[in-house]
Parts: C-alpha cells; sequence; structure tokens
C-alpha cells in the first residue's frame, strides 16, 4: 500500500542512487558459485581507478573480494550468518529479529541491491540465480525506455 512506496520514493529522489563502474552479484548459500571465476572476471575488467559493488549472501565472499580490490569495494549491509545455512530470504521472522531485522528491511536492501546493479557500468550476475536475471531484464528495460524516450544511455554491458 501507500505506507510501502513512500520510504522507496524517498530514498530514489531524495538520495541518488550511488554509481559504481562493475557491480557483482555473487550467490553462494543455497545456490553455490565459485568465487575465483567471479574474482577474475573482475580482475579482467577492473582498473584501479574503478569502483566495485558487490550483492552478496556470502560473507567469506566479501572478505575475497576486498583482499583482491582493497577500498575499491563496497557492498550493502554484510548478509546475515545461518546457523541453517541458505539464502537469507529464507529466514524466518525471529532469526531476523536476533540480528535486529525484518523482513521489510531486507526487501529494502533488496530493493537498493537492484537498483544499484540495475545502474551499473558493467554487471556481473550468478547465473544461477531468479535476483540476477530480474537485474539483467531491469537493464534492458531500462535501455529501451531510454531509447523510446530518445535518451543517450549506454548499451548495458552484462559478462557472462
Amino acid at each position: 500500500g501507500h505506507d510501502k512506496i513512500v520510504p522507496y520514493l524517498r530514498f530514489k529522489y531524495e538520495s541518488p542512487i550511488p554509481q559504481y563502474d562493475i557491480c557483482v552479484h555473487f550467490r553462494n548459500t543455497d545456490k553455490h558459485n565459485d568465487i575465483n571465476v567471479v574474482l577474475d572476471k573482475v580482475r579482467h575488467l577492473w582498473k584501479p581507478t574503478q569502483t566495485i559493488y558487490l550483492a552478496t549472501d556470502d560473507r567469506s565472499a566479501i572478505s575475497s573480494f576486498k583482499a583482491a580490490f582493497a577500498d575499491s569495494v563496497c557492498c550493502s549491509d554484510p548478509p546475515l550468518p545461518r546457523a541453517s545455512g541458505g539464502g537469507i530470504h529464507h529466514a524466518s521472522a525471529k532469526e531476523l529479529a536476533t540480528f535486529g531485522k525484518t523482513k521489510e528491511n531486507l526487501n529494502w536492501e533488496m530493493i537498493k541491491d537492484v537498483l544499484i546493479l540495475r545502474d551499473a557500468k558493467t554487471f556481473i550476475p550468478c547465473s544461477n540465480s531468479s535476483f540476477s536475471w530480474l537485474v539483467m531484464a531491469m537493464r534492458v528495460f531500462k535501455q529501451q525506455v531510454g531509447a523510446i524516450l530518445s535518451v543517450s544511455k549506454e548499451p548495458p554491458n552484462i559478462v557472462d
């Protein structure tokens, strides 16, 4: 309802969405991926003056990225450790409360991540995640809308 959309509109119009050169979605809890493959893709593209945004559910991925790219890496709130493993979106309200979070907090963090990844100059998706598929679709849609409105947009750069 209206009470849910107002905070989004405030975020969107009062705070510009941060821009990053390379954005990465890396999922590695209930859907496993190889961090070394992703790090190699980023190393191939990255220049020391570029910024990297990491959206992940894997705390160790944050450490790996910071070890490889130091202060060039930024990420949203660190993912919460889950005793059961699995994606944080499967956590119960009780489990989230132990970390001072709610499902609504997670939803807003997800929306922020989607918008940041959508607007990145280069996006490296996680091929086995519907979250990455959503971001890729939004990147293409944004380009198509820009073309329709005759707004100059660079084509989305999605690295497989």
